[in-house]
C-alpha cells in the first residue's frame, strides 16, 4: 500500500512537470509593433504632387513581394499607418509633363514609432551605369549588380556593360546633414565580390561608376572598368616587356614590380639598348599592375590582363621625369622664391584681360596659384625675365608700354606681398633680364637705348620710394634689333659673377650666340667674358645652388647634329654636358635642393605649361 503511494505521488509529480514544460517559464516572443511612416511630396516649384506613388521598398520585400504603397492625396500627403518593421526606403514616383520624376530616402528605420519625411521633393529620375570585367575572360556576362537596400537589380552584357534606369536623386536632409548616397555590389560565383559605396546621382544625369583601387587596394588610374578577381584562377603564362626611359638608350637602374603578387622584383643591372626587358613566369590568368621605378624618372603603372589560353602578354612601358602642374597653369616668365619654396609668375591668360600677364605666386608644388600680388602691371610676354631679391621682399620684372612703339620697356618692382609697382627706370627702348644678387641689394639688367649694355646699380629705400643708385657698366653688349628678345636669361651667381644666354634668333653676328660668363665688375672689359657654349645650341642657362653645374634648353630652332632638342645639363666650364629629358622651355629654375628644374614648356603640346624635369642623381650630388 505504501509503495503504491509512493507511486501515485511520483505520477502527479511528472505531469505537473510535463504541464509546466507545456506553459512555459519564459512567455513567448510577441509579434513586432507595426510603424508609422507619414510625409508629404511636392514637385520641383514645390507645388503638392496628387496621385503621386509611394512604397517602402527593400531587397527583402522583392523575394516576399510585401511591398507597402501609398497614393498621395491633393495635399500631395500620404500614410502607411502598419508600415512593416526594418530597413526600407521611402520612393516616391509619377510622370509629370511626360517625365519621370523620382524621389527616394535611404535606409529608413522602421521600429514601431512614427516617421514623417515632410515635403520631399520629386525631380526628373537620372541613372547610373559602368562596366565589369571578370579577370581571365573575355565575356563578362552574367554578373549580378545590385543596387543595395533596393529591390533593383540588373546582370552585366558579354561586354560588361549594366545600366540601373529611373534612379531617384540622392536626397539631402539639410536639417541632419546628411546626403542619402548609393552603394552598388558586383556578385558572380567563382569571383570575388566587390562593392562601389558613395555614389551621387543628380536629376536628369548618367552617373558613371568610377573605380579607383584594384582588387589588391592598389590605386589606380581613375577607371569606369570594375574588375572582379577571379578566385580559382586555371591556367599560368608569362608577362614580359621593356622598359624605356626618356632621354636614355638603356634602362640601367630600373625596378619592375608585379603588384599583389610574392614574385621578386626585376632589376635592369646593364644600360645596353639590348638589356632593358623583363619577364614575370609562370603567372596565374587574372589582371595585374606592373609598376616600374626608377630614382630619376617618374613611377609608372601599367595594368595587364593575362586570359585563359594566353602564353604570354607583352608591353612597353615608358618613363619619363617631366611632370607638368595643371593645364590652365601657363606662364609667361616664372622665377623661384629664396629657399624655393614659392613661385612667381607671369600669367599667360589672353582670354581674361584681368589676370592675363599679372604676376601671381604659388608654392612650388602649383597649388594656391591663383595669389595675385599685381594689378594692370602689363609684364612683358617675351620672356624678358624676373628675378627674387635675396630676403623674398621684392620682385624685379620687364613692364611694356603698350602705347609707343619707340619707347618700348621699363625695369619695375613690387613687393612680394603686393602692392604698387615701382618704376626703376623710364621706358626706354629694350629691357630684359634683370637679376638680384645672391645677398644684398645689388642687381644686373641689359638694356638698350641710345648703346647697348649690361648695367649693375644697387636698390634703395628713400622716403620717396625706391630707386636705382651707383649705375656702373659691366659690358658692352650690342643690340641687333631693337624690339627683339635676343637674351634668354641672366643670373647673377655666387662669387660676383654673371650667367646669360644670347639666342641665335635676330643675331647677325655668330660670334656675339652662346652662353656665357662675366665678373660684375668687368667694368667694360670684354676680354674677361668667358664662352661657356660657341654654338647655338643652349639657351635659358642657369646655375645651380653652389654654381658648380648649370642647366639649360635647346628648342628644335637650337639643335644641332651633336646637341639634339632637350633639357641639359652641364659643368660649369659647359663639360660633361648630359641630355636629361627631352622636353624644352624658357625660364629655367634649378630648386635648392637640385632635385627638380622647374620651366616653361615651349612644345607644341604643352604650349607655355609650368612643369618640372627630375635632375638625374649623378648631377645631384
Amino acid at each position: 500500500m505504501e509503495n503504491m503511494r509512493i507511486v501515485a505521488v511520483l505520477a502527479l509529480s511528472a505531469i505537473l512537470v510535463f504541464f509546466s514544460g507545456c506553459t512555459g517559464a519564459t512567455p513567448p516572443i510577441p509579434d513586432p509593433v507595426p510603424g508609422q511612416v507619414t510625409g508629404s511630396i511636392l514637385d520641383t516649384t514645390n507645388k503638392a504632387v496628387n496621385q503621386a506613388d509611394v512604397r517602402l521598398e527593400n531587397t527583402i520585400c522583392l523575394r516576399n513581394q510585401r511591398c507597402r504603397s501609398a497614393i498621395t492625396d491633393t495635399s500631395g500627403k500620404f500614410q502607411f499607418p502598419l508600415a512593416d518593421v526594418g530597413l526600407f526606403d521611402l520612393v516616391a514616383e509619377k510622370t509629370l509633363s511626360g517625365i519621370p520624376h523620382a524621389a527616394r530616402i535611404r535606409h529608413l528605420n522602421i521600429q514601431g514609432e512614427s516617421l514623417v519625411a515632410r515635403d520631399l521633393q520629386m525631380r526628373p529620375v537620372g541613372s547610373i551605369d559602368g562596366f565589369v570585367k571578370l579577370e581571365g575572360y573575355t565575356n563578362h556576362s552574367g554578373v549580378l549588380v545590385q543596387l543595395i537596400g533596393t529591390n533593383q537589380s540588373v546582370t552585366t552584357t558579354a561586354g560588361g556593360y549594366f545600366k540601373f534606369n529611373n534612379v531617384a536623386y540622392t536626397y539631402r536632409d539639410t536639417a541632419r546633414n546628411i546626403t542619402y548616397v548609393y552603394q552598388i555590389q558586383f556578385a558572380r560565383d567563382g569571383f570575388g565580390l566587390r562593392t562601389v559605396d558613395n555614389i551621387e546621382v543628380f536629376a536628369n544625369n548618367n552617373t558613371r561608376i568610377v573605380v579607383n583601387r584594384d582588387p589588391e587596394g592598389m590605386v589606380i588610374p581613375d577607371s569606369d572598368t570594375m574588375i572582379l578577381r577571379s578566385l580559382d584562377p586555371s591556367g599560368t603564362g608569362d608577362i614580359e616587356g621593356t622598359v624605356l626611359l626618356e632621354a636614355r638608350t638603356g634602362a640601367e637602374g630600373s625596378e619592375i614590380e608585379l603588384l599583389g603578387t610574392a614574385l621578386p622584383v626585376i632589376k635592369i643591372v646593364s644600360d645596353n639598348s639590348t638589356e632593358n626587358s623583363f619577364k614575370f613566369q609562370g603567372v596565374p590568368v587574372g589582371t595585374y599592375s606592373v609598376e616600374v621605378r626608377h630614382p630619376d624618372y617618374v613611377t609608372q603603372r601599367v595594368n595587364v590582363a593575362l586570359s585563359q589560353g594566353q602564353n604570354r602578354v607583352e608591353t612597353s612601358i615608358s618613363l619619363t621625369n617631366v611632370t607638368h602642374f595643371a593645364s590652365y597653369q601657363k606662364a609667361w616668365d616664372l622665377v623661384l622664391s629664396p629657399g624655393g619654396h614659392q613661385i612667381a609668375y607671369v600669367k599667360d591668360m589672353p582670354s581674361d584681360t584681368r589676370a592675363n600677364r599679372e604676376i601671381y605666386l604659388m608654392d612650388n608644388f602649383g597649388n594656391n596659384y591663383d595669389r595675385r600680388i599685381t594689378t594692370e602691371a602689363k609684364a612683358a610676354n617675351e620672356d624678358r625675365g624676373m628675378s627674387w631679391s635675396w630676403d623674398g621682399k621684392y620682385l624685379l620684372f620687364v613692364e611694356k608700354n603698350e602705347n609707343s612703339i619707340n619707347q618700348f620697356y621699363r625695369l619695375v618692382s613690387v613687393s612680394s606681398s603686393g602692392g604698387f609697382i615701382t618704376p626703376l627706370t623710364p621706358y626706354i627702348s629694350d629691357v630684359m633680364q634683370p637679376a638680384f644678387e645672391p645677398r644684398g641689394m645689388r642687381l644686373a639688367y641689359l638694356k638698350f637705348d641710345t648703346v647697348g649694355q649690361i648695367a649693375l646699380a644697387t636698390l634703395v629705400s628713400k622716403p620717396s620710394g625706391l630707386a636705382l643708385e651707383n649705375e656702373t657698366l659691366v659690358l658692352s653688349e650690342r643690340n641687333s634689333q631693337i624690339g627683339r628678345n635676343q637674351y634668354s636669361s641672366m643670373e647673377f651667381g655666387l662669387n660676383d659673377r654673371l650667367l646669360f644666354t644670347r639666342d641665335a634668333n635676330f643675331v647677325d653676328l655668330e660670334s656675339e650666340v652662346g652662353t656665357f660668363t662675366v665678373p660684375a665688375s668687368a667694368n667694360g672689359n670684354a676680354l674677361l667674358k668667358f664662352k661657356v657654349f660657341g654654338s647655338t645650341s643652349a639657351n635659358a642657362a642657369t646655375f645651380n645652388p653652389d654654381n658648380s653645374k648649370i642647366a639649360y634648353s635647346v628648342s628644335p630652332d637650337h639643335e644641332t647634329p651633336t646637341t639634339p632638342r632637350g633639357t641639359y645639363m652641364a659643368n660649369i666650364d659647359g663639360s660633361g654636358k648630359q641630355r636629361i629629358s627631352l622636353a624644352w622651355g624658357r625660364a629655367l629654375q634649378i630648386s635648392p635642393d637640385m632635385s627638380h628644374i622647374y620651366y616653361i614648356d615651349q612644345r607644341s603640346s604643352w604650349l607655355r605649361r609650368i612643369g618640372t624635369v627630375i635632375i638625374p642623381e649623378r648631377w645631384r650630388k
